[in-house]
């Protein structure tokens, strides 16, 4: 298979993963200032049905699931692609919400004088954390007998 083939079909796929993860932010996002707060849960959601289009991306796209540098890369494109997506909506909102009121700067210094930067960087690492473990959890089927030390698949179960 062409290096190209499977980077278009890699590339597509994170298209697709990021078309659906903005999208479904922004619908709950709405949903929870309709309901005056925050729903639990939603960032299981997203990230679980954002990678479920990924991987049906991929597999329609190849007829087969990903090898492992495959694997790796979606993995590792999903979070990137989450992590900034997200940071940019919180900033997004967090700048909205003190709009036409305050000026950008005013706003930052506000949320740092609510919050130590020490801690908001420790909430952003553990949150960083918790959607790799989500993304990796979601692409489970991808990775089903993936050992990461030996980079290849668990031969006794007869998979290659």
């Amino acid at each position: 298979m062409a290096d190209n083939e499977t980077s278009g079909a890699i590339v597509s796929a994170l298209v697709r993963f990021s078309v659906a993860y903005v999208a479904l932010r922004v619908v709950f996002e709405i949903l929870a200032a309709i309901a005056g707060g925050a729903l639990p849960g939603t960032t299981i959601i997203i990230l679980a049905v954002s990678t479920v289009v990924a991987r049906r991306r991929f597999y329609a796209r190849h007829q087969r699931h990903p090898d492992n540098p495959e694997k790796i890369a979606l993995l590792f494109g999903s979070f990137a692609i989450a992590m900034v997506a997200a940071s940019t909506i919180v900033a997004a909102v967090a700048l909205a919400q003190g709009y036409p009121q305050q000026s950008p700067g005013d706003v930052i210094d506000g949320i740092l004088r609510a919050r130590p930067i020490d801690v908001l960087i420790v909430r952003y690492l553990l949150g960083g954390v918790g959607y790799f473990l989500i993304i990796w959890i979601s692409y489970g089927p991808l990775l089903e007998g993936f050992s990461v030390s030996t980079g290849s698949r668990n031969q006794d179960r007869g998979e290659t």
